[in-house]
């Protein structure tokens, strides 16, 4: 479905077997611009969030701001058939991020848990530990708290699920 960009149209969209790319050149009239909204049905019983990724296998992922400066390209999951009542893990935002970024998180139940961030060798670099509500939850991370660039992971932990996201700061 087409957003908020005028000239956008099925041209900008190379579809493949395992994948879609999206190219798009020109100024939008507004900072936070919601290009296109694709949905997507699943035929089996997943998490759409967990298996779908931006990746510059194809097309590089990349976007930038009227002074020429990266800004973030990301994928939202909206689900209100399950938000607040399974687990899930959501994707950051902004990601990648250069300064503060969000993790987001959906549990069944109230419980005890724990969010680490560590980095490709398995170095923990910041580790959250609290009790969290039933449904919606959010955890602002600040990049010097990490003390690190590049790709991060995070690592949602409760006595009954786990998931895990990755996650690129900016240096």
């Amino acid at each position: 479905e087409k957003g908020t960009i005028a000239n956008l149209n099925e041209y900008n969209f190379g579809k493949f077997k395992n994948a879609l790319t999206a190219s798009w050149n020109g100024t939008a009239e507004t900072s936070n611009v919601e290009a296109f909204t694709l949905t997507i049905k699943a035929k089996k019983d997943l998490i759409l969030s967990e298996i779908l990724t931006i990746g510059s296998n194809l097309t590089a992922v990349e976007a930038y701001d009227k002074y020429n400066q990266p800004i973030g390209v990301e994928l939202r999951f909206k689900d209100q058939n399950t938000e607040g009542s399974d687990f899930n893990l959501y994707q950051n935002e902004p990601n990648p991020f250069d300064y503060e970024t969000k993790i987001t998180f959906n549990l069944p139940t109230e419980t005890q848990g724990k969010v680490t961030v560590y980095d490709a060798s398995g170095r923990v670099l910041k580790m959250i530990d609290g009790k969290f509500s039933k449904g919606y939850n959010e955890i602002k991370l600040q990049k010097s708290e990490v003390m690190a660039s590049g790709v991060l992971y995070y690592r949602l932990e409760t006595p009954t699920h786990s998931a895990v996201k990755k996650m690129v700061v900016i240096d």
